[in-house]
């Protein structure tokens, strides 16, 4: 099973090997696992029937360095015929599943208006900012 899934889960093991070695790509796939499970928890919190694969996951990198390191709108999901539900308070309310998952390669979860998610990484240990980069950007990380 890819990422060390063992029945939706993600083991501290597994993750940490993956993290090492993680591509954007890899990330992506890594963050959308755990979007899955944090929506499936608030579709269940708030008795929702919805099928989870009908709300689009518009995972991208973040369009300022201010907000982490990626974003995800939920403002589609807010529509009557999908959640029915202000997107700004479904920000808040995944933002707050994923905290409690205490997710180990997360370093912040915000919300910003009208209805984003926001990740901001912990960059692996052997990564260091490089912030000659791009002059006045936060830094990309580069291997040593």
């Amino acid at each position: 099973m890819p990422y060390g899934l063992k029945r939706g889960k993600m083991t501290t093991t597994s993750e940490a090997i993956h993290m090492a070695e993680a591509t954007p790509r890899d990330l992506h796939e890594y963050l959308t696992t755990f979007i899955k499970q944090a929506v499936a928890t608030y579709l269940a919190q708030e008795q929702i029937a919805f099928d989870i694969e009908q709300l689009p996951i518009d995972l991208r990198f973040s369009a300022q360095a201010s907000f982490g390191d990626y974003s995800m709108p939920v403002m589609p999901w807010g529509s009557k015929n999908k959640l029915a539900r202000k997107p700004l308070l479904i920000a808040e309310a995944l933002a707050a599943i994923l905290r409690d998952m205490q997710i180990p390669a997360m370093q912040e979860i915000t919300v910003t208006a009208p209805g984003f998610l926001n990740f901001r990484l912990n960059p692996p240990r052997h990564w260091t900012r490089d912030y000659r980069a791009r002059p006045g950007c936060r830094g990309r990380f580069r291997a040593e």
